[in-house]
């Protein structure tokens, strides 16, 4: 073993070892790939990593140009993509008035689009999460735009076999395109279509695997006016396709999540409501232990009332809560009894101070709470120089009461300054 003196420090590890520094370093998109430059050894073992990340790309013609610059050795590394598909380019339709030239039809186009995006998706054999991304909202979409992007959706579907995880940006005309998924136990959504509830039910409910739900919700527009084979769904406009009575009959979840902008004003939401609160006790009291609640609003008395009656006597493990000026008194009494790990987020140093001896207070009721995260803009907090005189309250004393909790049981406390995400 002589040779391995003459061995940087990092090649004499062992591979499984070198392997989970390769993973820490390149997992994550803010960290640099630099690191792929120490030595070819080191490059060749560990560009895996690069393509294991979660890949984002703005338009199929980013996606297309990537596929071609790296090849086919490391595509089947790639597991998780999120798309921002663009509206095509219809000016060829110009070029097919000239009467030497076949005559072109709008959706030919997206025909030919089409293909070639099932071309790309099929080269990443091994997708298990797929975003589809929300347009970007200042460009103009023809009145085929819709029905090219449910088109996509299923084609997704059908290239990706073993998918697990999907995130939909977009409302679409229905939820059709999730039939094919039957490995599927993620999805998220705006918790709207076009379709009824109805409709929604009868797909949501024959994923077998389906376990997890989040909505991501903003405030109902009025619909847009459309032309073409779309006028038939945008006079109607969307709806609400996630119900209460639709989530009260699917299979039993593990996880729900509640990310919702309300309309101005408004202290309840579409989806953060009693009748919901309601449709999780009656379905999911006893199979749910992830709860993840955003909200940019405060809720009323009676939507507060439902989700203390549900956690009471739920089974829920992990509890994410966010909206603002979230009461210290009102989250003690929400935490339910088999709570372990608890990430709310803070305004303010005198906040934190609050929510930390009310978990303190609580800590017979919650026994087996062994896991808070404090997630506020630190960096905006630290920036004062003077915590007291601007928050009522010195950093000594919010040292204090995260000293007290960690005597009371308390094993890991973090503070994050990323802030509230849903993702």
């Amino acid at each position: 073993m002589s040779f391995l003196k003459h061995l940087p420090p990092m090649l004499a590890l062992p591979l499984e070892l070198r392997d989970r520094i390769y993973a820490d370093v390149l997992l994550y998109s803010h960290r640099s790939a630099q690191f792929l430059r120490v030595c070819r050894q080191i490059y060749l073992e560990a560009q895996k990593f690069i393509f294991k990340r979660p890949l984002s790309f703005d338009s199929q013609v980013e996606l297309y140009g990537w596929l071609k610059m790296v090849g086919t050795k490391n595509l089947h590394h790639v597991t998780s993509v999120s798309l921002r598909l663009q509206d095509i380019d219809l000016s060829p339709l110009l070029s097919s008035l000239n009467r030497y030239m076949p005559r072109l039809h709008c959706w030919d186009l997206y025909e030919i689009e089409l293909e070639t995006l099932s071309d790309a998706l099929l080269r990443l054999s091994n997708i298990h999460s797929f975003t589809i991304s929300k347009a970007t909202p200042y460009l103009n979409h023809s009145y085929l735009y819709r029905e090219f992007l449910f088109s996509f959706s299923v084609l997704v579907g059908r290239c990706h076999k073993k998918l697990r995880h999907m995130t939909l940006e977009e409302d679409l005309p229905s939820l059709g395109f999730l039939a094919s998924m039957q490995n599927l136990r993620s999805f998220q959504f705006t918790g709207s279509s076009i379709a009824p509830p109805g409709d929604a039910a009868a797909i949501l409910t024959k994923l077998p695997l389906l376990t997890e739900l989040a909505i991501v919700a903003q405030p109902a527009k009025p619909a847009t006016p459309s032309f073409g084979a779309q006028r038939q769904f945008s006079a109607r406009g969307h709806s609400q396709s996630l119900t209460a009575d639709v989530l009260r009959n699917l299979r039993p979840l593990v996880s729900f999540a509640i990310h919702e902008e309300s309309a101005l004003g408004s202290s309840e939401g579409t989806f953060f409501n009693p009748d919901f609160f309601g449709a999780l006790t009656d379905a999911h009291r006893l199979s749910l232990r992830t709860l993840r609640l955003s909200l940019d609003f405060n809720p009323d008395i009676n939507c507060q009332s439902a989700l203390h009656n549900f956690l009471h006597d739920s089974w829920v493990q992990r509890l994410d809560i966010s909206w603002p000026n979230l009461d210290p008194e009102i989250l003690e009494r929400l935490l339910p009894r088999s709570i372990q790990s608890l990430r709310v987020s803070v305004e303010s140093y005198a906040g934190a101070f609050d929510i930390l001896w009310g978990i303190i207070r609580s800590r017979a009721e919650t026994p087996f709470l062994h896991e808070v995260f404090l997630v506020a803009d630190w960096a905006t907090l630290d920036y004062c120089q003077d915590a007291y005189e601007v928050y009522g309250i010195t950093s000594s004393e919010l040292d204090l009461a995260v000293t007290e909790l960690r005597h009371s049981g308390i094993r890991t406390l973090k503070t994050s300054h990323l802030g509230f995400d849903i993702k």
